[in-house]
C-alpha cells in the first residue's frame, strides 16, 4: 500500500504542473477537492455507518484540513509556479521523512534504532546528490530558490499531519480521517479561491486543457495514496511508514522525465540508487532478537 502511495503521488508532479498553467494554484486545489471529497464520503458510507468522531477527534482532524489539505496543497501548488516540478519532487517529499522522524520522536516517543538513523543518512546523502545534481545545470535564480523553500515548507506540515494522523487512526479509520480531513478543507479552499483568486471566470477556457490533469490529481492522486499512506502510518509507525516518501522524488524525477522531457543527470541516477538504499534499511523489520532487546532495554528503564 505504501508502495501504491508513493507512485501515484510520483506521478502527481507532472499532472499538476500541467494543471497549475492554466488553472490558478487554489481554484485548482478546490476542483480537486471538489470531486475528491464526495467519492470518499460515498466510498466510506459504503462500508456500513459512519464513524462517529469523538469530541478529542475534533482539533486533529480540523488541524489535517488546515494543514495537509490548504496549506500543504498550496505550498505544493504555489511552488510549482516559481521552481520545475523535478525540484518539488525531490525536495517535497524527500525531506518529509526525516521531519516526520524527529517530530514522531518529540511528540509520539518512537524510537529510531541505529539501523534507522544510518538508513535515513544514506537516504539524505542520495537526495543530496539528487539535488545538487540537477541544480547544477539549473537556473531560475530567486524565483526558483523561492519555490523550494515553499516546497521545504510544505515538507513540514505535511510531516505534521503524518503525526496527527497517527494519533487519530488509534480511534479512527484511515478511509474516516481522509474522508472528513478532505470535507474539512474543501469550504476552506473555496473560500479562499473566491476571495483571492479569478479562476473561476476563467475555467471555462482553462478546462479543455487542463481536465486530463485535473482528473488524475482527483481521482488518482488525492484519496488512494492518502488512504494507503495513513494506513502504512497506523501499522508501520510514522517513522518507517514516512521513510517511504524517500521512493517519491525518484518516481517523481522518472515520470517527469519521461512525460516532460525534463533531463537528469548520471549524478541524480546515484542518489536515486542511494535513496532506494537508505529507504530499505530504514524500513526492513526488525529481527526478534533486536526487538526483545529493545523490550529488555525498556524494562531496565523503567523506576
Amino acid at each position: 500500500m505504501l508502495l501504491a502511495a508513493v507512485l501515484l503521488w510520483g506521478g502527481n508532479w507532472v499532472a499538476a504542473k500541467l494543471a497549475v498553467g492554466a488553472v490558478p494554484p487554489i481554484t485548482l486545489a478546490t476542483l480537486r477537492y471538489a470531486v475528491a471529497a464526495p467519492l470518499l464520503l460515498l466510498w466510506l458510507a459504503r462500508q456500513g455507518p459512519l464513524p462517529r468522531v469523538e469530541r478529542r477527534d475534533l482539533l486533529p482532524l480540523l488541524a489535517l484540513g488546515v494543514l495537509y489539505g490548504v496549506a500543504s496543497n498550496l505550498l505544493f501548488l504555489v511552488g510549482l509556479q516559481f521552481a520545475p516540478s523535478v525540484d518539488g519532487a525531490i525536495l517535497y517529499p524527500g525531506f518529509q521523512p526525516v521531519f516526520a522522524a524527529l517530530i514522531a520522536v518529540v511528540l509520539l516517543g518512537e524510537l529510531l534504532r541505529g539501523r534507522q538513523l544510518f538508513g535515513f543518512a544514506v537516504a539524505l546523502a542520495g537526495l543530496v546528490l539528487v539535488v545538487g545534481g540537477g541544480q547544477a545545470s539549473a537556473s531560475g535564480g530567486q524565483a526558483r530558490l523561492l519555490g523550494d523553500l515553499m516546497f521545504l515548507a510544505g515538507a513540514i506540515i505535511w510531516a505534521y499531519t503524518n503525526v496527527l494522523a497517527r494519533l487519530i487512526s488509534r480511534r479512527l479509520s484511515p478511509m474516516a480521517v481522509t474522508t472528513y480531513s478532505a470535507l474539512i478543507c474543501l469550504p476552506l479552499l473555496l473560500l479562499l479561491s473566491l476571495l483571492l483568486e479569478d479562476g473561476w471566470a476563467r475555467l471555462p477556457s482553462a478546462l479543455p486543457w487542463a481536465w486530463p490533469s485535473l482528473g488524475y490529481m482527483a481521482l488518482v492522486s488525492t484519496g488512494p495514496p492518502t488512504l494507503f499512506f495513513y494506513t502504512g502510518i497506523r501499522r508501520l509507525g510514522v517513522a518507517r511508514a514516512s521513510a517511504f516518501s524517500y521512493l517519491i522524488p525518484v518516481s517523481g524525477v522518472a515520470f517527469t522525465v519521461l512525460l516532460l522531457g525534463e533531463a537528469v543527470l548520471p549524478l541524480q541516477i546515484a542518489g536515486g540508487l542511494l535513496v532506494l538504499v537508505g529507504l530499505w534499511l530504514v524500513s526492513r523489520p526488525a529481527t526478534a532478537s533486536s526487538v526483545q532487546q529493545l523490550r529488555i532495554l525498556r524494562q531496565e528503564s523503567r523506576p
